[in-house]
């Protein structure tokens, strides 16, 4: 399981909670921790992904906040911003899963046009 399809489960299960711990609720990070059946503390979840311990592009419009990894960004877009943990999964799919490239224009295959006759 990948940490997006995981926050996307885990989202699925506690409504969603903000800045401290609110029984009952989960942040992004606890989602995930949720979905794989972790009893641990979320900040145990870099042995399950690796990915959180990935150097992370700062968020758009985000200069007052000093963070480098991952896991940070995704803390920051819970509790700063406030984003659902289904945007934040989209975001984090963005960084897992890096979009197929197209082959070069050259490379794809033609199609013939066939004339039709009157």
């Amino acid at each position: 399981m990948k940490l997006f399809e995981a926050i996307r489960l885990g989202a699925m299960m506690k409504p969603q909670a903000f800045d401290d711990y609110t029984p009952g609720h989960s942040c992004a990070l606890q989602a995930a921790n949720d979905a794989i059946g972790n009893p641990t503390h979320w900040k145990s979840l870099c042995r399950y992904f690796d990915v959180l311990n990935t150097i992370a592009a700062r968020p758009d419009r985000c200069i007052d906040f000093s963070f480098d990894t991952l896991t940070d960004v995704i803390w920051h877009l819970n509790d700063d911003h406030k984003w659902t943990r289904e945007r934040i999964a989209v975001r984090v799919e963005t960084i897992e899963q890096p979009a197929v490239e197209q082959p070069p224009a050259e490379e794809l295959p033609c199609l013939q046009l066939q004339e039709t006759q009157c």
